[in-house]
Order: C-alpha cells, then structure tokens, then sequence
C-alpha cells in the first residue's frame, strides 16, 4: 500500500492530469500522511521526466489542494503542528478546507511579514463566508503588497458578506485597476444581497 501511494503521488507530482490527482487524493490519510514527509522534506517523488519547473510547482499546488479537498479531517489533524503554520503549501491546503478550522488557521497569520502568507491567506479565505474570513480579508485589502490586496479584493468579492461594503466603499487604491476591482466587489456584493432579498 505505501508504495502505492507514493506511486499515485509522484504520478500526481510529475503530471498533474485530472486522472492523476484523482488517483492521489483517493489514498485518503495516508496519502495525508505520506504528504507530510513530503512537506518536511523526508521524502522526495520520483524523479519525474523532463518536466518545467513551473509546472512541478503548479503540480504540487494542485495535489495538495486535491487531497486536502478530499480529506479535510486528516489534513486538518496531521498538519496541526507549529512548524506547519506559516508553511505555504499547507496554507493553499488550508485554503481548500471549508472548516472553521482551518479559517482559524489561515486568519492567525494574517499578520505574517511574508507576503506570499498573507497572499495565501487572501486567496485561502475566499472560499468561505465567514464573518472571520470577511474581516480578515478587510484588514488585508489595505496591505502594503499589491499582490495580496487584489486576492483580497477578489476573496471579498466571491464571498459577498455585506460587511464589507464599508470597507471597500472607502478603499483608495493606489491604482485604477484596484479601485475597479473594489467597485466590481461593491457591485456583486450588492448584487447578490439584492437577490437574496428578493427571495
């Protein structure tokens, strides 16, 4: 069995079809397991073919997102360790999680000095409507990095908490492209609390 699910992960790793990533997040924990030494840096895929650096880092992203997706408990309980907090692959995993669990998770570090963190956490909460994951993401929209204002910006918008309105009504963006997307966030917000209204 666990040369199976290392099989399925460096087929997953090296590919990254739909088929392959399907075959990997069916091990269930101990592919969560299995992915934890992979994590830490304990155990390496096989080499995989000529294969673009990009795409390996794509590959991961999509491999622990697709068994996160599929073992949410496991991967929830397996990656609750110090060491794992501020990791970003475990973050895009977190981000895949529809549990208050892991909203918890990503808002805490929130205030991380990394940006590529706080950018994971941006991108992470916008799966969920949280009144944790909104604030989280209000507080992010006026972050010094472009980079995690725009996912914050995005997140709001897919979540459409009316909470936020005040916030992005009074967001000053450094530039147009962000004033559009708080306007385009404004305007589904509204859009959708309207709907919700009318039912």
């Amino acid at each position: 069995m666990v040369d199976d699910v290392a099989e399925r992960l460096s087929a997953a790793y090296a590919t990254g079809t739909a088929e392959a990533l399907e075959r990997w997040a069916a091990t269930g924990p101990p592919g969560v397991l299995l992915l934890r030494r992979f994590v830490d840096g304990s155990w390496h895929p096989a080499d995989a073919p000529v294969v673009f650096p990009r795409d390996l880092v794509d590959n991961t992203t999509a491999l622990i997102g697709a068994i996160a997706a599929a073992e949410p408990d496991a991967f929830l309980e397996i990656f609750d360790a110090d060491r794992f907090r501020t990791n970003g692959l475990v973050l895009t995993g977190l981000g895949r999680i529809d549990d208050a669990r892991a909203t918890r998770r990503l808002a805490r570090v929130v205030g991380s000095a990394d940006r590529w963190i706080r950018m994971d956490v941006a991108i992470g909460l916008g799966r969920r409507a949280s009144s944790i994951a909104t604030a989280t993401l209000v507080r992010l929209i006026d972050d010094e990095d472009s980079l995690v204002r725009y996912h914050a910006l995005q997140s709001l918008a897919r979540i459409g908490d009316p909470s936020a309105l005040a916030a992005l009504r009074q967001f000053r963006g450094p530039n147009n492209r962000e004033i559009e997307l708080a306007a385009e966030a404004i305007h589904s917000i509204e859009a959708r609390t309207t709907t919700i209204e009318a039912d």
